[in-house]
């Protein structure tokens, strides 16, 4: 069997989690699986001295519409969070205990947590919400 296909991604990425809506779809297309890998890009930020994406200008503007309109292409609800960037810190260790146990439960608990953020439901930076998930 093919390698899995490495998904690095934020819980607090808007990129990653319309990502995250295809990746399982793009990787069995091509008789693979997808591995999810939560990272934390505020720390990769504060390391290579780089800026958020939609914090620059002009860049941010067009980027935010660039994800509204993929929003809309594939479907997917995108609303930003009332708090943003927030602290994927919660639902990211959550994740890698619930990986060391059943990676596809892991998996699902990912989709599960993104849609939570990025759906406009709760706050997905505490602790509480990622309980409930």
């Amino acid at each position: 069997m093919p390698a899995p296909i490495d998904f690095w991604f934020d819980f607090s990425s808007p990129y990653g989690y319309l990502a995250s809506t295809r990746i399982d779809e793009l990787a069995a297309r091509h008789g693979r699986t997808a591995r999810w890998r939560p990272m934390l890009l505020g720390a990769v930020f504060k390391i290579s001295g780089q800026t958020p994406l939609l914090d620059i200008p002009l860049k941010g503007a067009y980027a935010k519409r660039d994800m509204e309109r993929f929003a809309r292409l594939w479907n997917v609800t995108l609303k930003f969070p009332v708090v943003f960037p927030f602290s994927a810190v919660a639902a990211s260790r959550a994740f890698y205990w619930l990986d060391a146990r059943d990676p596809a439960l892991a998996a699902r608990f990912a989709g599960a947590a993104y849609a939570t953020a990025w759906g406009g439901e709760k706050d997905l930076a505490k602790s509480e919400t990622v309980a409930e998930i």
